[in-house]
């Protein structure tokens, strides 16, 4: 209930793009679904790594490089494989397959970041980073990639 009320204030918002743009609307559960994968995916290669000591806070940076350096791969394969679909399959205009296929990356991006920051956050805090529920994750995921998905496709599709 609590993720539906912030991502429902965010897509409120964006009503009027969303009216101009209806295909926006079709893209909502593979940005969602993605961030979310990448994002509980990092959050517990890092609950794993925190609890087994394999990762302590003196690593943070250096993780954060990692789990950034592979949400950059993983996100542009993403998009890359998702502007050809869009473009080729469903024949979708130029740039909205490239708001939606720049908002995958932006999605894969923000959500290893959050999966991986949450869980060492809440280590420092001295508390368990398992405390970082799925529940919680999600929610901040997909408010965010929400939110960063319709500010890229207002400025994307409004200039071209």
């Amino acid at each position: 209930m609590i993720a539906a009320t912030f991502t429902g204030l965010i897509v409120q918002q964006y009503e009027s793009l969303l009216t101009a743009f209806f295909a926006l609307i079709v893209a909502i559960p593979l940005l969602t679904g993605s961030g979310g994968n990448a994002g509980l995916q990092s959050s517990a290669t890092i609950i794993r790594g925190l609890t087994l000591g394999e990762i302590k806070s003196k690593d943070y940076l250096r993780v954060m490089a990692k789990e950034v350096a592979l949400a950059l791969l993983c996100g542009v394969a993403l998009a890359g494989v998702n502007f050809a679909r869009m473009f080729f399959i469903s024949k979708e205009a130029l740039p909205l397959c490239f708001a939606v296929s720049v908002a995958l990356v932006s999605a894969v991006l923000i959500a290893k970041i959050i999966g991986c920051a949450l869980p060492m956050l809440a280590k420092r805090a001295g508390l368990k980073p398992a405390l970082v529920s799925n529940t919680m994750l999600t929610t901040l995921i997909d408010a965010c990639t929400l939110a960063v998905y319709f500010a890229l496709a207002k400025v994307i599709l409004t200039v071209a």
